[in-house]
């Protein structure tokens, strides 16, 4: 509502989908703990011991602020009082994974679990804005609106997220070299990779076709429309 000014427009649909997608998610997530937890196959599932396990970690408390978030964000959608289920529902988000997970439980802890919480808070932030600004550029006429209000305030969301996951980074590698010599530091290495290509398709959004779309450009609208495809 914030971004693509309310309405039954602004990629509702798909948000709808996606926070049901993510409730109907988050049990089977808990049994899968337990099954990794006892070391049990898939099969496993069929084992209460396996779902009673994954509430007793730290996993399970995580599963419930998520649940929570997700709930919240489905009455955002419905209510009056959207913008303040939404900031709880994004504040949420953050706390569900900073309960839990490798990243969270690095020493030192004052660090890691802030640090986990505003990544996580940026990533639902940035994601979250993707859906209505696709949709917003998809009507006739598009709101241009919508596109300068997301151009202002998002660069801060990223801001956060690269200082986020800096700090964890540095946390958990404490020797670039290990970047390349270990399974953790292969898979951040590939992650950050990711990341850059993220940020160039972002930047070159931000800094090359927000301009064109404002001044009413219909065919840097259209590649936008795609690129923000391509983000997500």
């Amino acid at each position: 509502a914030w971004l693509a000014g309310g309405g039954r427009g602004g990629g509702r649909t798909t948000i709808t989908a996606s926070l049901l997608a993510g409730l109907v998610a988050r049990p089977v997530l808990v049994g899968l703990q337990g099954t990794d937890a006892l070391e049990l196959p898939l099969s496993g599932l069929a084992d209460r011991t396996a779902w009673a396990t994954g509430f007793a970690t730290s996993f399970g408390a995580t599963a419930i602020a998520a649940a929570c978030a997700l709930l919240a964000g489905l009455a955002a959608l419905q209510t009056r009082g959207a913008r303040a289920l939404s900031l709880f529902a994004v504040g949420a988000t953050g706390l569900a994974l900073a309960l839990s997970g490798h990243a969270s439980s690095a020493a030192p802890q004052w660090l890691a679990r802030p640090a986990v919480l505003v990544h996580a808070v940026s990533v639902a932030i940035w994601i979250g804005a993707l859906a209505p600004l696709a949709a917003a550029m998809l009507r006739e006429p598009a709101p241009e609106a919508v596109l300068a209000r997301f151009s202002r305030a998002i660069p801060w969301a990223v801001a956060a997220l690269v200082v986020s996951g800096a700090i964890l980074a540095v946390v958990q590698v404490a020797e670039p070299g290990a970047l390349v010599t270990t399974a953790y530091g292969l898979l951040l290495s590939a992650k950050l990779g990711l990341v850059a290509a993220l940020l160039a398709v972002a930047g070159w959004n931000r800094f090359r076709l927000t301009a064109e779309v404002i001044a009413g450009s219909i065919k840097p609208r259209r590649m936008l429309v795609r690129l923000i495809g391509v983000e997500i």
